[in-house]
């Protein structure tokens, strides 16, 4: 059974992240490819997009390598790979 905390912050979970992200992104929602990876970088401290592309780089992966890895639309994954390279 659900708690009534539960309740409230996966219906306002939207309304957050939204804020988060107009917050992160500077109201440009969706963000480009490269602002997305700077700002995740930044602000997470995290080496991950530095990591993913030097293995895109040395290893010749393409998009599909990106959609996989991230779980995210080819589309999205050719953006993202396009940054990375």
């Amino acid at each position: 059974m659900k708690s009534a905390r539960s309740c409230f912050i996966n219906k306002s979970a939207p309304f957050f992240l939204s804020n988060v992200s107009r917050s992160l992104f500077d109201g440009t929602i969706p963000p480009e490819p490269a602002s997305y990876v700077d700002v995740v970088t930044g602000n997470f401290e995290t080496p991950f997009f530095d990591i993913l592309g030097k293995y895109l780089r040395e290893q010749h992966k393409g998009p599909g390598f990106v959609q996989t890895v991230m779980d995210i639309p080819l589309l999205d994954a050719r953006s993202l790979h396009e940054a990375l390279t």
